[in-house]
Order: C-alpha cells, then sequence, then structure tokens
C-alpha cells in the first residue's frame, strides 16, 4: 500500500513537471516568432525622409501645410522663423524656405536697431540666406521659395558651393552681424541659380507648393542616385 503511494506521488509530480515544461517550450517559441515577427517588420519597414518648410505667414504657412499632408513617404516639419528652424535642421533631409523671414517670434523692426544702415527687408532676407547657407553646408537638397507682389523666384545653390557656404558661415561673430549678412547675400547671390516665375504666383496657392515641392523632390532623387552609385 505504501509502495503504491510513493509511486502515484512520483507519477504525479512527473506529469506536473512534463506539464510545465511543456508550457514553457510553448511560451519560448511563441516569443521567438514574435521577435523574428518583428525583426523582420523592422526591416522591412521604410523610413520616411523629413523635410522642414519655412515660412512666416499664416496664411501661406497653411497653404503648405495643406499641400504637404496630401504628400505621401514624407515627413514634414514646420517653422515660421529662422531660430525655430535651425533647432530642426540638423534632423531633416531638405530644407525648403522662405527668404525674408524673422530670426525669432518676437523679432520686431526695433531688434535690428543695431543696424541702421541697412533696409528692414534686407535684413529679413538674410535669415532665409543664412538657412539656405546651412542647408547647402549640411550637405542636403534646399530651395528658396520668395514671393513678394512680382517678385516669385525659386533660388537653389549647386552642391559644389558647399565649402563657400561654410567659410561665409563661419565669419558670423552673431546673429545680427551686420557684416556678416552683407557678405552672405552678395555671396549667394553670386553663385545661386535663380528660376523666375510667372506673375500671379501666390503661396497661398496649393499650385504654387506643388511646383515648389517638384522641384525640390527632384533634388532628392538626384541625391539618392548619387548615395547609390
Amino acid at each position: 500500500m505504501f509502495t503504491l503511494a510513493l509511486v502515484v506521488m512520483f507519477t504525479t509530480k512527473f506529469v506536473a513537471i512534463l506539464v510545465v515544461a511543456t508550457v514553457v517550450c510553448v511560451l519560448l517559441n511563441i516569443a521567438q516568432q514574435a521577435t523574428k515577427s518583428t525583426s523582420s517588420q523592422s526591416k522591412g519597414k521604410k523610413i520616411n525622409k523629413k523635410v522642414l518648410v519655412v515660412e512666416d505667414t499664416p496664411e501661406n504657412i497653411a497653404a503648405a501645410k495643406d499641400f504637404f499632408s496630401q504628400v505621401d513617404g514624407f515627413d514634414f516639419l514646420f517653422a515660421i522663423n529662422r531660430k525655430e528652424a535651425e533647432s530642426l535642421i540638423h534632423e531633416v533631409d531638405a530644407l525648403l524656405t522662405d527668404r525674408s523671414l524673422p530670426f525669432q517670434r518676437e523679432d520686431t523692426i526695433n531688434s535690428y536697431r543695431n543696424c541702421p544702415s541697412e533696409d528692414y527687408g534686407y535684413v529679413l532676407e538674410a535669415n532665409g540666406y543664412d538657412l539656405l547657407a546651412q542647408a547647402v553646408a549640411k550637405g542636403i537638397p534646399c530651395l528658396m521659395f520668395s514671393n513678394h507682389g512680382d517678385s516669385n523666384f525659386f533660388i537653389t545653390i549647386p552642391f559644389i558651393e558647399k565649402e563657400s557656404c561654410k567659410k561665409i558661415l563661419n565669419s558670423k561673430t552673431d546673429d545680427y552681424d551686420t557684416k556678416h549678412r552683407q557678405d552672405l547675400r552678395c555671396a549667394i547671390n553670386q553663385f545661386c541659380e535663380r528660376e523666375h516665375l510667372e506673375d500671379g504666383m501666390s503661396k497661398e496657392k496649393l499650385n504654387s507648393w506643388k511646383s515648389a515641392w517638384e522641384r525640390l523632390f527632384q533634388q532628392l532623387t538626384e541625391k539618392s542616385k548619387q548615395s547609390i552609385a
């Protein structure tokens, strides 16, 4: 009787251990399959390129957001002044910027009283030129889109001017450096490529942003081909 009880006890323990081992094996198998599936999805998932759009006019930025919300395969970031743009430019793959914009949100004409020899408009333009130069120095595709009355044009800078842009940027002493703004504007006007646009083009219209995007997208495509080659 005692022997039978021992046999039953050991048999019960053995079965219990066997059941636990089976459950553990099943759980480990499930975990391994989940890991493989996650790894496979991560490898197959395409990371979108990021594009920074800089525009300070509310109506224009609204139209830009409306247009770019329809563009698939890219993540679009937006900034309304140079300071905001500079905090984002290090993490993006391309730049589309306005020409005339403030350095920071609080800027007014009083912010530039230490450079009375310059017109306020030229000071604002320098902020856009500075961002353009930063993008070229960083080696990312960039496009300036200027739309002021009859003055409608796109500006690009050839990548061969990368070192020139770095040199100009390194000469800056502060954000309101008059000489830096003058040198930057003169240099970019010297080696930039300017495309004048038809009259009536307005940044409040989605078609204008479509035209800008077509040109920037072409730069992105060409850069991708160069990277593959």
